[in-house]
């Protein structure tokens, strides 16, 4: 990890995951290799479940489509897949 990407952002940072009984949040902090590992391993089983994730930062990325985990990215929103009829 780039050491002065760290510095710039915040240390801990998290995921949202919309259910049915509201959002789960998981969080990690960027300094830690373990806590970022687990984080990766959380991001690719929702995205492998069909869940969409967006990047909730407040710049001109927010509400990008997030299809690789980045521990830098801020806050992550998981949106469960939508079923059309």
């Amino acid at each position: 990890m780039n050491k002065n990407k760290m510095e710039e952002k915040k240390e801990s940072l998290e995921m949202s995951v919309l259910g049915s009984n509201g959002d789960t949040k998981y969080s990690w902090n960027v300094k830690n290799w373990n806590e970022c590992c687990l984080a990766k391993e959380t991001f690719d089983r929702f995205r492998s479940e069909g869940y969409a994730a967006f990047r909730m930062e407040s710049d001109e990325n927010k509400g990008e489509i997030l299809h690789q985990f980045d521990p830098f990215v801020g806050t992550i929103l998981f949106v469960p897949p939508l079923c059309g009829g």
